[in-house]
């Protein structure tokens, strides 16, 4: 995929979500901001034939929240594999990171919008605060 496609995807992702426009920087990111709480990047990557969806999970970041990152990682690691939930980065800056990979040659506007849902929709979840989290185990919240 060539990156005029790229960007012609992005348009028709824009308009998808009643934006005006999406736009890649100088690092080739693109930040879609949903709402206060949620920020997904996209970040095409031509060599290895992928689109890969990335977001901070809030209230997982600082040296203070690694032991409650890594349980929430050891969790999800298993649906990660079975591709039922994203992959985890942790960076030091950003904190626990989930990702997910897409590859170019299957993406159109309709199914990397639904992806875009579901894993806002996951983010959403695993990002809720201890006190506002739904009472169920984390083992069963799905992507």
């Amino acid at each position: 995929m060539i990156n005029s496609t790229f960007t012609e995807l992005l348009q028709k992702i824009a308009s998808h979500f009643g934006l005006d426009k999406l736009s890649q920087d100088e690092y080739g990111l693109c930040e879609l901001i949903l709402n206060d709480r949620v920020v997904i990047i996209l970040r095409a990557d031509e060599i290895l034939n992928r689109l890969t969806l990335l977001g901070p999970i809030l209230g997982f970041s600082g040296p203070e929240a690694r032991g409650a990152a890594s349980q929430l990682f050891f969790c999800y690691s298993i649906n990660a594999l079975n591709k039922d939930a994203p992959c985890f980065a942790w960076s030091d800056e950003l904190g626990l990171i989930a990702f997910k990979h897409l590859s170019l040659d299957e993406l159109n506007v309709e199914n990397v919008s639904k992806e875009i849902a579901n894993f806002y929709d996951w983010l959403s979840l695993v990002s809720l605060p201890a006190e506002t989290a739904p009472s169920y185990s984390i083992y069963s919240i799905g992507y």
